[in-house]
């Protein structure tokens, strides 16, 4: 057990300032101190493992591209993935970095919503 030098000085402390109970004091620790370690592992343990997972969810959430809308696509800007520009009406979603690849021209961009009839 990884606490068990620090049960011993506890032990040994409450022993000295109780020195009529010492044998009881130390027999309680002795038998009660494993059981209590293995149902606090038992306990503890999934937390430890949710958690975990839930930082990795956390991580990969934080490193998804941010969406931003960039306005009308320019031929001198440089488009990150994720932004999204408008181009002939339509938006178009980054699908990787680009300079100078109008959407519609290459895989850079992937159009999100087409360009309708006016006031229709």
């Amino acid at each position: 057990m990884p606490a068990e030098k620090d049960l011993d000085i506890r032990t040994a402390e409450w022993a000295r300032k109780n020195p009529s109970e010492a044998g009881l004091i130390k027999a309680v620790a002795r038998g009660f101190a494993p059981v209590i370690h293995d149902l606090l592992q038992k306990v503890f343990e999934p937390v430890g493992r949710d958690l975990a997972d839930l930082q990795n969810r956390v991580k990969e959430l934080e490193e998804r591209p941010a969406l931003k809308y960039a306005g009308i696509w320019n031929s001198d800007a440089i488009y990150r993935t994720g932004m999204f520009v408008t181009d002939g009406g339509s938006l178009w979603h980054a699908q990787r970095a680009s300079v100078n690849e109008r959407p519609g021209s290459s895989d850079a961009f992937v159009l999100a919503a087409k360009k309708g009839r006016d006031a229709r």
